[in-house]
């Protein structure tokens, strides 16, 4: 009697000589060094896509409907919790809303409403999901010219004819680390080198002793 071994029907994408070669179209390749994705992303992936069962969080699992029929009588509505795959916030006395979550995560937000006799175990009723996208940082704060390296505030020091006799030129934008220009008009952000906050300066006259007078214009961070 012989007993044939079955195939095994995984096959794996094979790597092209060139590396600018397409590979075929039975196959997708995947990224040079993208790390395999874990459970924890594969479930919030899953979870993006639609709204899933409370079960798929870890240590939660369903109640059997027959038993969960027969708690009916004694379960009592108390606080709110907020659950993800790796968070649990609580107890709230009021269901939290996604102003008060952390973001970046999807949160199941459950209500606790007593416990099981024999063994302790908190019971909960699913109340919503909430999905918290991550929140951009805030925009960097405006910055005083006389914060800038070499710049300093004239206040009430200009002479009422050097007043009268400013005229706006040329712009430039400066920055802790860069002095850029001079511009014909306001330089825009495709101008500017990136991963820098300038603030811009019209050029409006000289001091006596040659130092530029700048009025702010604006700011640009990039």
């Amino acid at each position: 009697m012989v007993v044939r071994a079955k195939k095994s029907k995984r096959t794996t994408s094979p790597v092209p000589e060139d590396p600018f070669q397409p590979a075929s179209s039975t196959y997708v390749r995947a990224k040079d060094g993208n790390p395999l994705p874990t459970k924890i992303e594969i479930e919030l992936a899953k979870r993006a896509a639609r709204p899933s069962s409370p079960s798929v969080l870890p240590g939660v699992r369903p109640i059997p409907k027959e038993l969960s029929e027969s708690l009916r009588d004694q379960l009592v509505p108390g606080k709110y919790y907020a659950k993800s795959m790796t968070q649990y916030l609580g107890p709230f006395d009021n269901e939290p809303t996604a102003e008060e979550l952390p973001s970046g995560d999807t949160y199941f937000i459950l209500q606790n409403m007593g416990r099981f006799g024999e063994t302790g175990k908190c019971i909960f009723r699913h109340v919503k999901q909430i999905d918290v996208p991550t929140r951009e940082f805030p925009p960097p704060r405006p910055i005083s010219p006389s914060e800038l390296p070499g710049v300093r505030s004239l206040n009430d020091e200009l002479d009422p004819d050097v007043k009268e006799n400013l005229v706006p030129g040329q712009y430039y934008a400066k920055s802790m680390n860069r002095y850029l220009g001079p511009f014909d008009s306001i330089p825009s952000t495709d101008v500017l080198p990136s991963g820098d906050s300038y603030v811009i300066l019209q050029e409006m006259g000289r001091l006596p002793n040659g130092s530029m007078i700048f009025r702010r214009v604006t700011q640009i961070d990039r």
